[in-house]
């Protein structure tokens, strides 16, 4: 039926409402995201040190040495280094790790941010309009589950827009199979993979959805395959090579698999699936199921149509990558250790699959803004509601509510650390809001709020996507402050660096070395000599016992040699800084530095 003269220009003025509308949601969206990044990376920069001994030193150091600067060694499990090489080239602009720390957090935040375009553009695939698509996306990337990480100087920045670049190659190979665009998508992948060692859950998940791909598009699928697995060979070969720079230990992030799969007990496993579920649907505030229906739904239609789709691609990949994160973590020495800390942070680990849930996220968002059917809405909120209560009444109870938390392994949990006890506490309290295990059940409500007022309101999507902002920018600012507390006792300044640094300046020649291992009853890790060997650059901390200055264990035989006095500063309580013999020492001593 055709509009009347009157009702046409009616039509016109609402749909211009509408478009004004979503113009300003984008513009707030976006300066929202921008704004919690910044406020969230503030204290770090006023640090301007790392807080991570192992993630961000050993992931920062492979760089310097690729440039053939002189680099010390570091201990850790190895991570793959393209964080690392993005950064590198500001160690030609100084050599003080203090301004190349910040400068790194910086560049991190930048390219954190920059994912808002590839997400955008995946979203208009869905069917929204450009403002709708940049609201959506800044939104996501505006949630604690991410601007948490702008506090440190780890992959998972660089990694989140190398993702989000790959689902775009991967929606564009959909529209138009071509060879150039198979090809960008193999690199996506295997880029994501020399970002992120557990990346490659995603390399097999993309080898077998390019291998049903294929069965439509043989040529161009086999020529994606063929690429895939040469690049991803590539960047382990080069990731492994770096990594050897500085890790005399090389890549040991896949040891002990083998182990962990053949003493897999059910029960262990049941317990990381439900944390790790119900700390994405905290994360996402009750919406990461929607997303993951209403992409089953698409992929069902890619099926329908014989096409191996971007949406079946999402699915595998978050599988497998929820399925290592899940495996890794589901060992009884790490839920309940005996001989270390014990950890909440591990019960419901997030940081590995967060990436891949930011699109499984933004595919949410986009649903409500396009309309979302009734029963992809319903099967999402009982999937939400079925995740929190099996977790408020069987898993919180078990896990340590009491234990330590490392914001960054559990960035959107974090947004509730307040709720969380500030001492040890006995297991097998059910939550209430009022009792020492009360941040599940408060976490839990909390996160059902947008999912209540979508299934009342489900076509206003405007109020849906500004209450999750609202709650979003509230939980990163509450996040930020456990971040903050962590960075700032983690990152706490030793006087000893500053005396270090003041005899290298006034004698340049001077060797330092560190020697990490105490006696065999004392349990030591190489996080002290990682932290010394970044405040210490541009001198280079050795391993050579014969050092003008061993920092070390008492009863260490590097420390213990003839004449050796230590310095009156001392490293930590486990470790002192001895000189040895010779002018340094008697310089030293007419200066009051020594004991």
């Amino acid at each position: 039926m055709a509009v009347s003269t009157t009702e046409a220009p009616v039509e016109r003025a609402r749909e211009a409402r509408g478009d004004r509308l979503w113009m300003v949601a984008a513009w707030v969206a976006v300066a929202v995201a921008v704004g919690g990044h910044v406020w969230v990376v503030r204290s770090s920069l006023a640090a301007g040190t790392p807080s991570f001994n192992f993630d961000e030193i050993s992931s920062l150091m492979p760089g310097r040495a690729l440039l053939g600067l002189p680099t010390p060694n570091v201990g850790g499990s190895g991570y793959f280094p393209l964080s690392a090489i993005l950064v590198a080239p500001v160690w030609w602009f100084t050599s003080d790790p203090t301004a190349f720390y910040r400068a790194t957090l910086v560049i991190s935040l930048l390219l954190g941010l920059a994912s808002i375009w590839p997400m955008a553009r995946v979203a208009t695939r869905l069917g929204l309009t450009t403002a709708q698509s940049v609201t959506v996306a800044a939104i996501v990337l505006a949630l604690p589950a991410h601007a948490v990480q702008a506090e440190y100087a780890i992959a998972e920045k660089p990694l989140l827009l190398v993702v989000s670049l790959t689902a775009l190659a991967a929606v564009r190979l959909a529209e138009r199979p071509t060879y150039g665009r198979v090809l960008l998508l193999s690199l996506g992948v295997a880029l994501t993979y020399f970002t992120h060692a557990r990346m490659i859950t995603v390399v097999l998940a993309a080898f077998v959805w390019l291998l049903l791909f294929s069965v439509r598009h043989l040529r161009v699928g086999l020529v994606g395959l063929v690429a895939l697995v040469v690049l991803s060979w590539a960047a382990r070969t080069v990731a492994l090579h770096v990594i050897l720079l500085v890790s005399p230990a090389g890549f040991l992030q896949g040891n002990g698999l083998t182990s962990v799969l053949t003493s897999l007990r059910p029960g262990v496993l049941a317990r990381t699936v439900l944390g790790q579920s119900w700390e994405q649907v905290v994360s996402s505030f009750g919406l990461a199921p929607l997303g993951l229906v209403v992409a089953v739904t698409l992929a069902v239609a890619e099926v329908r149509r014989r096409a191996a789709g971007p949406a079946l691609l999402l699915l595998l990949a978050v599988g497998a990558l929820f399925a290592g994160s899940t495996i890794d973590w589901a060992q009884p020495d790490q839920l309940w250790p005996t001989t270390t800390r014990v950890r909440l942070d591990v019960w419901i680990y997030g940081r590995y699959v967060d990436p891949l849930f930011a699109l499984v996220m933004l595919v949410a968002l986009a649903a409500i803004v396009v309309g979302v059917r009734r029963w992809q809405l319903w099967t999402g909120a009982a999937i939400s509601l079925a995740i929190v209560v099996a977790t408020v009444l069987w898993l919180a109870p078990q896990a340590p509510t009491g234990g330590t938390i490392t914001p960054a392994h559990m960035p959107g949990a974090t947004a509730w650390w307040w709720a969380l006890p500030h001492h040890a506490i006995p297991t097998g309290i059910r939550p209430t809001f009022t009792n020492d295990t009360r941040f599940w059940l408060i976490a839990s409500v909390t996160a059902l709020v947008p999912v209540a007022v979508l299934l009342v309101a489900r076509r206003r999507a405007v109020l849906v996507l500004g209450l999750v902002l609202a709650l979003g920018t509230a939980g990163t600012v509450a996040a930020n402050v456990a971040s903050t507390r962590f960075h700032d006792i983690r990152a706490r300044h030793q006087p000893l660096v500053d005396t270090l640094r003041h005899i290298t300046a006034e004698h340049p020649d001077t060797s330092i070395s560190y020697f990490w291992r105490c006696s065999s009853e004392r349990r030591t890790t190489p996080a002290g000599r990682n932290r010394y060997a970044w405040l210490l650059l541009p001198t280079v901390l050795g391993i050579d016992p014969r050092a003008d200055i061993v920092i070390a264990c008492p009863a260490h035989p590097a420390a213990a040699g003839p004449g050796a006095v230590p310095l009156a500063d001392v490293a930590d309580v486990h470790y002192q800084a001895w000189v040895r013999p010779g002018p340094l020492q008697d310089e030293l001593r007419a200066e009051g530095l020594l004991r």
